[in-house]
């Protein structure tokens, strides 16, 4: 009988042995050593690393791309300061309120001069400029009165009435008229240099060569002012 009770007892202890082993190894494959990370956990680690360059990335990209804008725009401010700091003279005289010279931005235009220049007197022909027009460095503005703009109309509609004016009409000029060659000509003009302005057309009979039939051909294309 005895040793059918130890062989009961030994297997008793076998099987209890096998619990425990078992037992043992589901909780080492539960056990993580100080240190060590589970495997699926390195799988996640990795995949959110993954995820924070991608995001270094963009967030590069974007800095670079707002770099690039901001010093376009910056280029692009500092080419328009540049052209505006440009700076030009005129001077503005006649009938203008404060005559003086004034310094503008370039591509400014007169009516801009007139107005630090304060603006035209009354007596100012507003038509006798054009205040659109764009100014140029060192460009003088006269501003005209009424009847000075009116006497120049004058004197230009009487120099285009076709006549040569034979006290400031130089060797081609008078080479228009009709009997003028190169050897008149030059004789009238040192005429004027040695005795000065024609008082009337006749004295030009005082020119060696000009009489009355060359004159009678001259008469009707000639004046003295």
């Amino acid at each position: 009988m005895k040793p059918m009770k130890l062989q009961k007892k030994t297997a008793k202890a076998a099987i209890s042995c096998l619990l425990l082993l078992l037992l043992y190894g589901c909780a080492s494959d539960r056990m993580v050593m100080p240190g060590q990370q589970d495997a699926g956990d390195d799988v996640a680690l990795t995949d959110d690393h993954v995820w924070e360059l991608a995001d270094t990335g963009q967030t590069a990209q974007s800095d670079t791309d707002n770099i690039q804008q901001s010093t376009g725009t910056a280029g692009k401010d500092d080419a328009k300061q540049a052209s505006g700091s440009r700076r030009l003279a005129v001077y503005v005289c006649g009938a203008v309120r404060h005559p003086g010279v004034y310094e503008l931005a370039e591509g400014s235009r007169v009516y801009e001069a007139l107005e630090l220049a304060g603006g035209m007197t009354p007596e100012a022909s507003p038509t006798a400029v054009n205040q659109a027009q764009l100014l140029t460095d060192g460009e003088m503005i006269e501003i005209l009165t009424v009847s000075e703009a009116a006497e120049q109309e004058t004197a230009q509609a009487a120099e285009s009435d076709g006549k040569v004016n034979i006290n400031t009409a130089d060797a081609d000029e008078l080479k228009t008229l009709p009997g003028i060659g190169d050897a008149k000509a030059d004789s009238i003009i040192a005429y004027r240099e040695q005795n000065g302005a024609f008082a009337a057309i006749e004295d030009i009979k005082n020119i060696e060569g000009i009489k009355d039939g060359v004159f009678a051909k001259l008469e009707d294309h000639i004046k003295v002012e």
